[in-house]
């Protein structure tokens, strides 16, 4: 996971600071007469949900170079990064885009503009500038179209989720795409923004607070368990399906059509058991993606790179057992390029 130490400094930052409140607690009340420690109690609770307030804010969402935060994606590409990580180098234009020119409001006549939305693989995590799943994908369809013909916008960013697909999408849609090319997992840094994305009524008040979001995300294991987890995984499904449904429906009110790619992480047991596309169940894939595609209509493309050729080329394709590298991410480029052109776009 992209965030996993910045994630265990947070609790503990978050942490601390709850120790830090109780031990004010405890010498307060040492000093408090006894006649007034009932104010001083009225006084402390609201004390404490503002402290751990703020201290949820400060330790969180976790840091990183690459990101600032988001007031709906709780984290963002930086703006106008030039940045090396070792020999890969990491661009964003003005508008927070993993692209090196920034984007008009609208296309030019004739071209053909493509939103990207997805995690770490869109992006391109791991891998150059040029290298990226859009990068490659504007490439192929430029060799067809001509040069300048394609725009692709890189909306990837690592560690989303479909709720912030979602909130990528009403925001790129200002750029008029023609096509919207989705790929996400149901990456688990994504559940905060999950949780705030499908608040409604009274609790809308509290989906507003970090604290409340934080201690429902880490009570989530123990709540499941006393509900058996099935109704909770319900929950969760559902609104995942949700936002796959929000994404078609508000793509094509804006006159764009809607892609999607079925790419995933290799099984654990892979590569000593390999497995075909065809042989893997819907479960296992991304179920409620898929639903809403057949339902809906929409072109799904097949992109698992680690199943080509019975899989004897997973290592040739991948950099970290996980992501796709340069080869990998010009594999997937490829069929879903294949895919747009059979859509007949103009």
């Amino acid at each position: 996971m992209v965030f996993g130490n910045q994630a265990e400094g947070q609790d503990r930052g978050i942490l601390l600071a709850a120790v830090a409140l109780v031990v004010l607690y405890v010498v307060l009340l040492r000093l408090v007469p006894r006649g007034r420690r009932v104010v001083l109690n009225l006084a402390f609770v609201p004390l404490f949900f503002v402290g751990m307030e703020a201290a949820t804010r400060c330790f969180g969402p976790p840091s990183h170079p690459l990101l600032q935060p988001h007031p709906t994606r709780v984290w963002m590409l930086r703006p106008n990064l030039d940045y090396r990580d070792g020999e890969k180098r990491i661009i964003s234009n003005a508008q927070g885009y993993r692209n090196t020119q920034a984007f008009a409001p609208e296309p030019s006549p004739g071209v053909l503009r493509i939103l990207c939305l997805g995690d770490s693989w869109m992006y391109g995590f791991g891998v150059d500038q040029d290298a990226s799943i859009p990068a490659r994908l504007q490439a192929l369809l430029e060799e067809k179209r001509g040069r300048g013909k394609v725009e692709v916008i890189n909306g990837g960013v690592f560690g989303y989720g479909p709720s912030q697909g979602v909130s990528t999408l009403q925001e790129g849609l200002r750029l008029r795409p023609r096509i919207v090319l989705v790929g996400l997992f149901h990456n688990m840094n994504a559940q905060l923004s999950t949780l705030r994305n499908t608040a409604s009524g009274a609790r809308s008040v509290l989906q507003m607070s970090n604290f409340y979001l934080w201690l429902r995300l880490k009570l989530r294991p123990a709540i499941r368990q006393m509900r058996g987890g099935a109704q909770d995984d319900r929950m969760f499904h559902a609104s995942i399906r949700e936002d796959y449904e929000a994404m078609v429906r508000e793509a094509r009110a804006a006159g764009a059509t809607c892609v999607f790619v079925d790419y995933l992480a290799p099984p654990p047991q892979w590569p000593e058991q390999k497995v075909r596309y065809e042989d893997l169940s819907e479960e296992t894939r991304n179920h409620e993606m898929l639903q809403v595609a057949r339902e809906s209509g929409c072109t799904v493309v097949p992109a698992t790179y680690f199943l080509e050729d019975g899989g004897d080329r997973y290592a040739d394709v991948v950099h970290d057992k996980a992501h796709p590298n340069a080869a990998g991410c010009a594999w997937i480029a490829q069929r879903v390029a294949r895919a747009i052109e059979q859509l007949k776009v103009p």
